[in-house]
């Protein structure tokens, strides 16, 4: 894993010109947003059993980059129910947490898909970011399902949580 991170830091840091994609390589993009007017860029993408987050500004390197096997990694799929389809995922960094989400009505005259970024500290929100409208271009955390169910983890309806079995 420290490896995947530092290929990815140095990859990111040859290609700090041009925008950084979700994906440094091989990958399955989960979600991928733009905040502050398309001043900074929050980018998730899964590799294997690895998540990477990415955060920073649009055209330079991340100032976080974040990788996480796919069994460290939150996720609250989507329950079925209601006018909007809505799933959110957490990744964590000591006593930080990166908790992403999106939301899409499934109204005929619908809105477009919007994200939010919050970031905690312990217990306490540190930062809540809306994503600029128009600019959640993915929004696919149905292969983290895939990816925790293939690690062995199972989702219990019942309890919405994830564990070795319901």
């Amino acid at each position: 894993l420290i490896f995947l991170l530092a290929m990815a830091i140095s990859t990111l840091a040859c290609t700090a010109s041009s925008a950084f994609a979700a994906c440094i390589g091989p990958g399955t993009a989960l979600f991928t947003c733009t905040f502050n007017a398309g001043k900074k860029q929050v980018n998730v993408c899964l590799q294997d059993n690895v998540v990477l987050y990415s955060f920073g500004p649009i055209g330079r390197a991340p100032e976080l980059l974040l990788g996480r096997v796919v069994q460290r990694v939150g996720f609250a799929p989507w329950s079925g129910v209601g006018r909007a389809i809505w799933e959110e995922m957490t990744v964590s960094s000591g006593e930080f947490s990166y908790n992403l989400s999106y939301s899409i009505d499934r109204s005929p005259e619908g809105e477009l898909p919007t994200g939010r970024l919050s970031v905690g500290r312990g217990d306490s929100e540190i930062a809540d970011l809306q994503c600029d409208v128009g600019s959640v271009d993915i929004h696919d955390f149905y292969p983290l399902f895939a990816a925790k169910e293939r690690a062995g983890q199972q989702f219990c309806l019942e309890t919405r949580q994830w564990g070795a079995g319901c």
